[in-house]
């Protein structure tokens, strides 16, 4: 027979859902949830409280699973949820879960369907808001021009010996001016050490030479103290960081032929695998595509790193996978 549950039916995903998603697992006790109300029928009709109107006792039945693993168990079903149907559907699609209508923010899925006379396959990636609610405008996308486009742009300006050469570049100017800038605020902290260490030892000499009290002048002193503390703390962390990271582009090359070479070939799998490494998000809007990296590059001022970005105009990935093929 097997295990069953407590209405002595087989186990299913909706059952093993309601156990992961249970917190009485971990100790908390929850009651006022729900709220009994009659239709017109004289049928129950419990509804769902706000939750900032449960009463919810930690501890008030024994945990049996700890936090750390239950909180693990929810992010991972988040996750899940979000990448929606990444491993059900019958045809690949490279983007599932990465893709987002720019105009609405909803998110947007594979479709394949017949279309044409010749009634062939037809996959595209289409907005759920627009399906959902009716709302948004934002017209579906041809599935082989927008994978085309995040895997052209992936390897030209990520894995491609010239983008390698100018990534390391960027990175290695933006980590010398990073480190110019800590050298400076060193010097500004051993000149502030200086003159705490001073004036604590004016102090000490006042008391010594003079009839006032140490007690008069306690608290300017425990200040003094903190202060000299902490300069200290601060000296010893930017001492710590002074030196300049170096990126060099034999690592950086060794680390990404084999992936450049995936994109090369279009191993599919591969490629998806290769996708959701350095892609962050992709941006679907009325009239252009954006693809956001995981890989971070100075900005303009080389004051700070932000993610790399690429975009392109719907006629243009048109015109690019046409090219492609």
């Amino acid at each position: 027979m097997g295990f069953r549950t407590k209405r002595n039916n087989l186990f299913a995903k909706n059952s093993l859902n309601s156990i992961f998603t249970n917190e009485k697992y971990v100790g908390l006790y929850v009651y006022n949830k729900r709220q009994d109300e009659k239709d017109c029928r004289g049928k129950r009709n419990p509804f769902l409280r706000p939750r900032e109107e449960w009463i919810q006792i930690e501890d008030g039945v024994p945990a049996i699973v700890d936090k750390k693993t239950f909180e693990k168990v929810q992010s991972r079903m988040s996750h899940n949820a979000a990448r929606g149907g990444r491993y059900k559907a019958k045809t690949l699609y490279l983007l599932s879960g990465l893709v987002r209508c720019g105009e609405c923010g909803s998110a947007m899925s594979g479709n394949t369907r017949k279309d044409g006379r010749g009634r062939s396959e037809y996959s595209s990636y289409n907005c759920q808001g627009k399906h959902n609610k009716k709302s948004c405008d934002n017209r579906c996308v041809r599935k082989e021009y927008i994978e085309n486009f995040v895997l052209s742009e992936l390897y030209e300006n990520i894995l491609s010996e010239v983008s390698i050469r100018d990534i390391t570049g960027r990175l290695n100017t933006y980590s010398e001016k990073i480190s110019e800038r800590g050298r400076g605020d060193l010097e500004h902290a051993e000149k502030e050490l200086a003159v705490t260490k001073e004036k604590i030892q004016k102090l000490l000499k006042l008391v010594l030479e003079t009839d006032v009290s140490s007690d008069t002048i306690s608290e300017e002193l425990k200040r003094l103290d903190d202060s000299k503390k902490y300069l200290e703390g601060r000296i010893e962390e930017l001492a710590a960081n002074d030196a300049a990271v170096t990126f060099t582009e034999e690592i950086t090359t060794e680390l990404l032929v084999q992936s450049r070479e995936i994109v090369r070939t279009r191993d599919l799998v591969e490629c998806r695998n290769l996708i959701y490494a350095f892609v962050d998000t992709v941006m679907v809007y009325r009239d252009r595509v954006e693809v956001v990296f995981k890989v971070n590059v100075p900005d303009a001022e080389g004051r700070n790193l932000i993610p790399l970005r690429m975009v392109q105009s719907k006629e243009d990935l048109i015109e690019g996978y046409r090219k492609a093929i």
